[in-house]
């Protein structure tokens, strides 16, 4: 879990890191759910600057987070859980998924 007692680290509750992103798909099919739609967002580079710049969340712009989101994307090649570098911090930082599981009819719905 890293070293949690060392304060908070943004983004993150007290104690959370997050689960890599290979264990989680994995788990998800294994409940049976299929993954609709999948975005890779939080481009922490860009977010820490727009912060610095504008002193407010990037979250809190519609326009900085159309950018956060190109960014991701733009840069999911580099996805690692842990990174050992500066270029290693150059990837998104989240997955937003929608989730789908059958019902007993055997059509679609949206996961709680």
């Amino acid at each position: 879990m890293g070293k949690w007692w060392e304060g908070p680290r943004p983004g993150l509750t007290k104690r959370e890191r997050g689960l890599p992103r290979n264990w989680f798909l994995r788990a998800v099919r294994e409940a049976g759910l299929h993954v609709e739609s999948a975005a890779d967002v939080g481009f922490q580079p860009f977010a820490r600057a727009w912060c610095r710049v504008f002193g407010r969340s990037a979250y809190d712009s519609n326009v900085a987070t159309m950018i956060d989101s190109g960014l991701a994307r733009l840069f999911r090649w580099n996805y690692r859980y842990h990174t050992e570098s500066r270029l290693g911090k150059l990837r998104p930082t989240s997955l937003f998924m929608v989730l789908t599981k059958k019902n007993d009819v055997g059509a679609t719905q949206r996961a709680a």
